[in-house]
Order: structure tokens, then sequence, then C-alpha cells
């Protein structure tokens, strides 16, 4: 039982540092003009 809890956890926590990753590199593209082209793909 201790190891189906601990492998939730570890999927949700990198479930939710995937989504960090993703938020920041948008938020540091968002600035230069090949973040268009990379949307749009």
């Amino acid at each position: 039982m201790r190891t189906i809890s601990m492998r939730m956890i570890a999927m949700s926590v990198l479930h939710l540092f995937s989504i960090v990753f993703v938020r920041t590199c948008e938020y540091l593209n968002s600035g230069h003009s090949d973040y268009d082209a990379y949307s749009l793909t």
C-alpha cells in the first residue's frame, strides 16, 4: 500500500513539475519573436 501511495505522489509531483516547466518556458519565450512560430506548431 505504501508503494502505491509513493508512486501516486511521485506521479503528481512530476506532473506539477512539468506544468511549471512549460509555464516557465512560455513566460521566458513570450518576449521573443520565434514564440509565435513555436505556438503555431
